[in-house]
C-alpha cells in the first residue's frame, strides 16, 4: 500500500512534524511505500489566525494534496492535523476533501494537546467542521483513550506516538548534581517559565537544568524576557533548538525529565526520554499521569507551582536508587509500548480498517 503522510515539516519543527516523519520511516519496515508532503510552508505570520495569507494557504495546501495523491497514485491520504481551533481544522478538512476529489480515502490524525476541552468549549464554526471531518474521513487517529471520546462519530482509533528505542540505554551520569533537562516551547503552558522559577529556589542544591527548545506559541518576547529572568541562574542554561540527534544528546546526558504542562497529548519528548531510559517528572495532562502510574517511569507533580517543581526535584536528587529504578522501568515501557514495532501494529490496524467509501470520487 502507498501512503501519503501529510504534515508540516521542512522549517517547521514540532510534534506533528517529527511524529508524521516517523511514520514515513516506519511505513516501509511494513512493506508499504510511504511518501512525504510537507503542509503548512506558507503559514509565516500567525499561523493560527484566519487571515487572507493563511486561507490562501489552506487552499495551496489542499491542491498539493490533491496532486500528489493523484500523481503519485496514493491508496491512503494519511493527514496529520493538530485538528484545532478552527484554521488547523479547516485546513485539514479541505485536505480531506482534496483526497476525495482525487478518489482516495483519508485518514485524519489528531494531535491536538486539549482535544476534548476543545470540543467541549468550541463555536458553532468549530463544531461544524469537526463534524464535517468525523463524516468524510475514512478513519480518524488520536493519541490517547480520552481524545477519543471527544469524537463521538467515525471510526476512531487510538494510536499513540512513538520513537526510536536505541538497542541499549546509556548509563545514568554520576551524581550530584541531578541533572534536568526540559525538551519543547519554551512556554508557559508547557511549564517552563515555572521550571525556571523553581530552579531559583534550588541555588543552593546540586541541581543543574538545560533548557532545549525555542519560542513555541508564546513568541521571541516571552523567550527573551525569559532568559532574562535566568540571566543570574549559573545551574540554568539554554541549548536552543536542536535536531533530533542533539536533542536524543541532551537527554542521555541528563538524569531527568521534567515536563510540567498544563495541556498536552502524548509529548514525543517524554517519549524519547523514556527512549533513552531516563525517568519522566511531568505535569497532570494528556495522558502523562496515566502512563507514569502505569508504567512507573517516574512522577507526577500535583500541580505546576514553582515551589512545588523545586520540592520534588530536591526529594529526586536526594534519592538515586529510586531515580535508577523510574530510568529503568521507562526505558522497558518505551521498547515495550512505543517503539516503532508497537507503532507499526498499530498503524497496520488502522489502514486494515479502511474500506471503500460512498464518498469516494473516483478519477481516471
Amino acid at each position: 500500500m502507498k501512503v501519503l503522510v501529510v504534515g508540516t515539516g521542512g522549517s517547521i519543527v514540532s510534534g506533528i512534524s517529527s511524529a508524521a516523519d516517523e511514520m514515513a520511516r516506519t511505513l516501509p519496515a511494513l512493506g508499504h511505500t510511504a511518501e512525504r508532503l510537507h503542509a503548512g510552508e506558507r503559514m509565516r505570520r500567525r499561523g493560527g489566525a484566519f487571515n487572507l495569507e493563511n486561507v490562501w494557504a489552506v487552499v495551496a495546501d489542499a491542491a498539493s494534496v490533491a496532486r500528489r495523491a493523484r500523481r503519485g497514485k496514493a491508496d491512503v491520504v494519511w493527514i496529520h492535523t493538530f485538528g484545532v481551533p478552527a484554521l488547523p481544522a479547516l485546513r485539514a478538512l479541505a485536505m480531506v476533501v482534496a483526497a476525495r476529489l482525487a478518489g482516495r480515502p483519508a485518514v485524519v490524525h489528531f494531535h491536538a494537546y486539549d482535544l476534548e476541552g476543545f470540543v467541549a468549549r468550541g463555536g458553532l464554526p468549530l463544531r461544524a467542521v469537526l463534524r464535517a471531518l468525523m463524516w468524510l474521513a475514512d478513519a480518524l487517529v488520536v493519541l490517547y483513550d480520552g481524545a477519543g471520546t471527544a469524537l463521538s462519530r467515525g471510526r476512531v482509533h487510538v494510536l499513540p506516538n512513538w520513537v526510536d528505542v536505541p538497542g541499549e540505554a546509556a548509563p545514568l551520569p554520576p551524581q550530584p548534581p541531578l541533572r534536568v533537562v526540559f525538551v519543547g516551547g519554551l512556554v508557559r503552558r508547557k511549564g517552563a517559565p515555572q521550571l525556571v522559577e523553581a530552579m531559583r529556589a534550588l541555588q543552593g542544591d546540586a541541581v543543574e537544568l538545560r533548557l532545549v527548545g525555542g519560542a513555541g506559541e508564546d513568541g521571541p518576547e516571552a523567550l527573551a524576557g525569559l532568559t532574562a529572568a535566568a540571566g543570574d541562574l549559573r545551574h540554568v542554561t539554554f541549548a536552543g533548538e536542536l535536531g533530533p540527534a542533539g536533542v536524543r544528546a541532551e537527554l542521555r546526558a541528563a538524569h531527568l525529565l521534567v515536563l510540567a504542562s498544563a495541556a498536552e497529548g502524548t509529548p514525543i519528548s517524554m517519549l524519547e526520554a523514556m527512549a533513552e531510559g531516563r525517568a519522566v517528572l511531568v505535569g497532570d495532562a494528556g495522558n502523562m499521569k496515566a502512563l507514569v502510574e502505569e508504567t512507573g517511569c517516574g512522577w507526577v507533580l500535583p500541580d505546576r507551582e514553582p515551589s512545588t517543581i523545586a520540592e520534588h526535584l530536591r526529594r529526586i536528587a536526594g534519592d538515586p536508587a529510586a531515580l535508577a529504578e523510574a530510568a529503568a522501568r521507562a526505558r522497558q515501557a518505551a521498547a515495550e509500548r512505543f517503539s516503532p514495532e508497537a507503532g507499526g501494529a498499530r498503524i497496520e490496524r488502522v489502514l486494515g480498517s479502511i474500506r471503500p467509501s460512498r464518498w469516494s470520487i473516483p478519477t481516471r
